[in-house]
């Protein structure tokens, strides 16, 4: 199961990686890049762990309720990053927006990852049905 997981997040993990510490190298880095990049890092990626991790216990449990760990787990990632999002703000993090727009960044990088595993994982299991 954790060889699973490990795959899923390993892509996205990487290209986020890159990202960031390509920007960081830059004068556009400091421009575009809040100071706390590592602490939003961190928070979506164990945020993604935890998600991938009970989609993954579901399906192996209970496969016809896959749908359902699914979606719980994509509404417990959204709930857990806005709430982290959410308290940053209000204990005045410096150019919230900044740290608003980095925030969204790498869940929509991390999002549309999941979302093309899942798709690419659904048409095999479709292909090998047929």
């Amino acid at each position: 199961m954790f060889k699973d997981i490990q795959k899923s997040l390993l892509i996205p993990t990487i290209i986020s990686l890159l990202i960031l510490i390509g920007f960081s190298f830059t004068t556009i880095g400091v421009k575009i890049l809040h100071e706390k990049k590592w602490i939003i890092f961190l928070v979506i990626f164990i945020s993604s762990f935890f998600t991938t991790f009970v989609t993954h216990f579901g399906i192996e449990n209970n496969p016809s309720k896959f749908i359902l760990y699914y979606f719980f787990s994509m509404f417990a990632r959204i709930i857990i990053i806005l709430i982290f999002i959410f308290t940053s703000i209000y204990f005045k993090v410096n150019n919230p927006l900044l740290f608003l727009i980095n925030s969204f960044f790498l869940y929509f990088l991390y999002l549309f990852f999941e979302i093309y595993n899942l798709f690419f994982n659904l048409q095999r299991d479709f292909k090998l049905d047929s």
